[in-house]
């Protein structure tokens, strides 16, 4: 029986081309493990955060308090509340459609953008709400070396 395949290199380029093409369809949430967050100066017990797959910059945050989702954009400094419906679990990860539809811009006054060393901190009070987030997150260190 003869079996017809496809030589290695086509195989590869088809491999790829399908993985480039789901990959710009969605944006990929990461969870950032050493943070700590205050909502009114009080810890919360139940929250998650994640940052962009590919933005090592910290520029955009989401926020996850139980069924809430809030995306805290610190170039624009404001923050948008995404719907729910608008993620997939994948695994630890998130995943989201790049075309989602923007959520609701969330009213903001009173940002803090600080760089303090081992922690970068992201201060920002929702206006219609009279809350005061504060997201604390923690820098690894680089160990790789310049040389």
């Amino acid at each position: 029986m003869l079996r017809r395949t496809l030589p290695a290199p086509a195989a590869l380029l088809l491999c790829l081309a399908v993985t480039t093409a789901t990959g710009a369809d969605t944006l990929v949430w990461k969870p950032i493990v050493l943070a700590l967050l205050k909502i009114d100066e009080k810890p919360v017990k139940l929250w998650n955060i994640y940052r962009p797959e590919k933005d090592k910059k910290l520029r955009r945050v989401l926020l996850q308090l139980g069924g809430r989702y809030l995306q805290f954009d610190t170039q624009a400094r404001e923050v948008t509340e995404i719907p729910p419906q608008s993620f997939e679990s994948h695994g630890k990860d998130l995943r989201m459609a790049q075309k989602t539809a923007p959520g609701k811009t969330v009213r903001t006054t009173d940002w803090l953008l600080r760089d303090m060393g081992s922690v970068w901190r992201i201060r920002a009070q929702l206006s219609d709400e009279g809350r005061v987030v504060e997201i604390d997150v923690i820098k690894t260190p680089d160990l790789h070396p310049d040389f």
